[in-house]
């Protein structure tokens, strides 16, 4: 397992999701806390660690996630 300082919450996971969406699909992508928890319910987001309702990310994993669902965010921002 990683170091714990490696490990991300749900908020930093978004925010990083969100800057790379930004990124490649324009200033209108947005990845909420909330997209982090589907995406971890749908299974395209392994946990590290979960204590409770807190998860703890990986950044490989975050970006695996990014990666696989970003076909689909295309679809939902608009120019």
């Amino acid at each position: 397992m990683d170091d714990p300082e490696d490990l991300w919450d749900v908020n930093r996971a978004a925010d990083w999701a969100t800057a790379v969406r930004r990124r490649i699909l324009g200033p209108a992508a947005h990845v909420s806390p909330d997209t982090i928890w589907q995406w971890v319910r749908r299974g395209h987001l392994d946990v590290a660690e979960r204590r409770g309702r807190q998860l703890r990310l990986t950044h490989l994993a975050v970006a695996r996630a990014e990666a696989r669902t970003r076909e689909r965010a295309r679809r939902t921002v608009a120019a």
